[in-house]
């Protein structure tokens, strides 16, 4: 087995973990940072989120296809009557920047580190109803941007993970087959099945030792310094 030409990374749960996502508290900033003439509450607010989210929202996962929050927030803030001044990627920024703290996993800064200097480019394939601006935002905070080529958010293709399509336009945005790409990330079902389907070498981050129990990966890491060896890097 050859080394890759090129490699891309899920980024949520594979470069960065999660460990807040206050959903209520982003819309509660938002709300205060808007023209809200009606003076719609959080409240208000809920009842076009709870049918949004039961109608349409739960079916990204089934059809593949992506809705951005900006386009829900359109819908829901037309409707109530409220209205910024910011630009919408703004606006997305300003939830998630009140709504989501992360950090990078581990090794994760120091394998990237490796990467570079063996001159393989690098990309990010992120299933997010946050467009890219927003998630790239949150990779320059930790001091990870300039790593990656590009970040590409679902939110901004309209199609989600594990479609193969997604993997392909990655691909062509390095310049390089599927099948001369690996791709990283932690979730057997759209990152390892994704990857596989497009042709790509499929290696899944599972620090947990969780079983496998769907797609069957080419590799498997508990910890991104095990990643360099089998790259031969």
């Amino acid at each position: 087995m050859g080394g890759p030409q090129g490699i891309l990374f899920d980024l949520g749960g594979t470069l960065l973990g999660e460990f807040k996502f206050d959903r209520a508290a982003g819309r509660a900033h938002l709300l205060e940072i808007a023209h809200n003439p009606k003076g719609v509450t959080l409240g208000d607010y809920a009842v076009f989120a709870k049918e949004f989210h039961e109608t349409v929202w739960a079916g990204r996962d089934e059809s593949l296809v992506e809705f951005p929050v900006a386009k829900f927030w359109k819908l829901a803030d037309e409707q109530l009557g409220i209205s910024f001044d910011l630009p919408e990627n703004e606006v997305e920024l300003e939830f998630w920047r009140t709504a989501v703290t992360m950090k990078p996993e581990p090794g994760v800064v120091e394998t990237l580190d490796a990467l570079r200097e063996a001159g393989l480019p690098m990309g990010v394939v992120s299933n997010s109803a946050f467009c890219g601006y927003v998630l790239s935002r949150e990779l320059e905070q930790h001091g990870l941007r300039d790593y990656f080529a590009f970040v590409m958010s679902s939110a901004d293709y309209g199609i989600r993970k594990p479609h193969h399509m997604i993997f392909d336009t990655a691909a062509g945005k390095l310049g390089l087959r599927p099948a001369d790409v690996w791709f990283a990330g932690d979730r057997l079902d759209q990152d390892v099945a994704g990857a596989k389907g497009a042709g790509m070498y499929a290696v899944w981050y599972n620090p947990s030792g969780a079983p496998c129990d769907g797609a069957v990966p080419d590799a498997e890491v508990g910890h991104w310094g095990e990643l360099l060896p089998l790259m031969g890097v």
